[in-house]
């Protein structure tokens, strides 16, 4: 039975005329594309819609070409061979405007036989998906950027069901109870916990509540290892379902616990964990013009910084809290990120209530390839204040114990008591005008005090002896920087305190001792530490020899320079001396 128009015409009735007038009406109002080809795949038909799709004014400019050439992927060949087989098929592929841009298409084709049921024609309907391949990109991005916060968090965070099974969780949960990936999924969470009772306690709450902070318990890494931690997590539902889970960050305070009993009034404010993420989370996009605009911020700034997310971006933003002298630090970490690089720093700031914090920001850069420049930049910032502290402690309670050690091998040798804290000032200066950094001041001042410790294996008659020693009293005093090196080394110095008091008595020429290095073999350090050495002991009276003086001290190290000494330490050591009026200070 045929369809009826309205004045009742049946369509089996039109002529062919009437029919291909209809056909053309109908396939021009559909919004999607619409095409014809021969089985060797040759345009037919289009219509309307496809050919503005595909960017042509007119179905004359497609129809008598071949179907490949208005397709950038072979997706849709393969598929016009299939229907040989098959009759039906449909797929995505991308296709090829006239202007010659690509775009993404969604095409379903069917071959058509004739009345007599021999193939002659593939008919085909085409959806451009650009637009829905944009939001399924955006949502694949939106997911990336999520996952890389999560993953890349200084905290543990995990996600498990109330029965106990992780269903996921960052590579810094996996680090801090020593499963792998693979491992944690077979580990019930109900089984960390040290303590039962514990376990009751943080579920009786979270059940009660839905939502726990800070909460104190000890749990159990691979192996039996008790971690003292401090748990928050709230309930979550997923899925279409609203299943119940657990979202959770764990963090290891037991080291922190130890600094805290020796320190705990002072560093009470920095241990308290008051917000679910204890890093300032940020995020930020770079403009052409190096212009920064804020995308967001997470986390505890209230808690770091006293101030409110308004109250901060009022005030000019992160940077004005920042302290003066560690301005370049900061600058240098922009300047780091724009030329797409990762960066980690410590600065100080000073928090709405004129406390003088530390700080830990580390920040990756996104680079685009194309543009050739640092896009957005992303990072934490974390208050390590207590570490700082305690840093301090131990460096100022090494110190005190350098001094000592240096005073105990000077006893030995009274003639050359302050020797070994006269090397160090001078070794300090000499680096300080070089332009090292602070770390290597510090680690020559360290090397000048202690680098004749090992003189005390070796006899006083040789140490104070007013003649020439014998080649074998000789050897014996040279043989100081191997037990100095000995006794150095098993200490946690920088690696470079004991290498540059082994070789001190090294020479550019390869007559020093102990090993005979030249040149570069040499570490600066210990090049450094030699022109300190040398100008200081031929300075100083000695059992053997009155004092020599600075200026006969001077002398010796130009005469070298370049042949037993480093040309660059024996200019900055001569500078001192002549043009900016170094001396030994008295108390050395």
């Amino acid at each position: 039975m045929g369809s009826q128009s309205a004045e009742g015409d049946s369509l089996n009735e039109m002529d062919g005329a009437g029919f291909a007038l209809l056909w053309e009406a109908a396939t021009n109002a559909s919004v999607g594309g619409i095409g014809i080809t021969d089985l060797t795949g040759t345009v037919l038909y289009v219509n309307r819609a496809l050919v503005r799709m595909w960017g042509f004014d007119s179905p004359d400019e497609m129809v008598g070409r071949q179907l490949s050439e208005f397709w950038e992927g072979a997706g849709i060949l393969r598929t016009v061979e299939a229907l040989n087989g098959i009759g039906h098929a449909g797929g995505e592929d991308l296709a090829k405007r006239k202007d010659g841009s690509v775009f993404p298409v969604q095409f379903s084709a069917t071959r058509v036989a004739d009345p007599s049921g021999h193939p002659r024609f593939l008919f085909g309907s085409f959806v451009d998906i650009s637009k829905r391949k944009d939001r399924e990109a955006d949502l694949v991005e939106s997911e990336s950027r999520y996952y890389r916060l999560f993953e890349e968090s200084q905290d543990a965070i995990y996600i498990s069901s109330p029965a106990g099974r992780v269903l996921d969780c960052n590579r810094a949960f996996l680090d801090l109870f020593g499963y792998s990936r693979l491992e944690i999924r077979a580990v019930d969470v109900r089984g960390l916990y040290a303590s039962p009772a514990a376990r009751a306690a943080f579920q009786q709450r979270i059940e009660r509540d839905g939502f726990v902070r800070d909460f104190p318990v000890e749990l159990l890494a691979k192996g039996g290892r008790v971690m003292e931690c401090l748990l928050t997590a709230r309930v979550a539902e997923v899925g279409v379902a609203k299943d119940p889970t657990y979202e959770g960050i764990v963090r290891d305070v037991t080291a922190g616990n130890r600094v805290v009993q020796r320190l705990e009034e002072s560093e009470a404010r920095y241990r308290k964990v008051s917000e679910l993420i204890s890093d300032y989370a940020y995020a930020f996009t770079v403009e052409p013009d190096r212009s920064l605009t804020s995308e967001w911020v997470a986390g505890a700034l209230e808690r770091i910084t006293g101030f409110t997310t308004q109250e901060l971006a009022e005030r000019g933003g992160w940077s004005v809290l920042i302290y003066p002298d560690d301005l370049p630090i900061a600058h240098g970490q922009l300047e780091t990120l724009l030329q797409g690089r990762e960066s980690a720093v410590e600065y100080r700031i000073v928090t709405k209530g004129g406390d003088t914090l530390w700080m830990r920001d580390v920040a990756r850069a996104e680079w685009d390839e194309k543009e050739q420049r640092t896009t957005r930049v992303e990072g934490a910032i974390r208050d390590i204040t207590a570490r700082r502290l305690a840093q301090e402690r131990q460096r100022e309670m090494l110190q005190g114990a350098i001094e000592a050690v240096s005073r105990t091998s000077e006893a030995r040798d009274p003639y050359t008591a302050g020797h070994q804290r006269k090397v160090a000032e001078l070794a300090g200066a000499i680096a300080e005008k070089l332009g090292l950094g602070g770390e290597i001041v510090e680690e020559l001042r360290t090397a000048g005090l202690l680098h004749d410790v090992g003189k005390i294996s070796v006899p006083a008659g040789i140490l104070d002896k007013p003649s020439k020693l014998s080649e074998v009293e000789y050897e014996l005093a040279k043989n100081h920087v191997n037990v100095s090196y000995d006794i150095l080394k098993e200490i946690p110095f920088a690696n470079g305190v004991a290498h540059a008091v082994l070789h001190h008595h090294e020479r550019l020429d390869g007559s020093g001792y102990p090993d005979g290095l030249r040149g570069d073999e040499i570490v600066l350090e210990a090049r450094i530490l030699a022109v300190a050495d040398v100008v200081e002991a031929m300075s100083s009276h000695r059992p053997y020899r009155p004092a020599l003086g600075i200026e006969a001290a001077l002398e010796e190290i130009d005469d070298g320079a370049g042949i037993r000494y480093d040309q660059s330490v024996v200019e900055a050591c001569t500078k001192l001396f002549e043009s900016e009026g170094f001396a030994f200070s008295e108390s050395s």
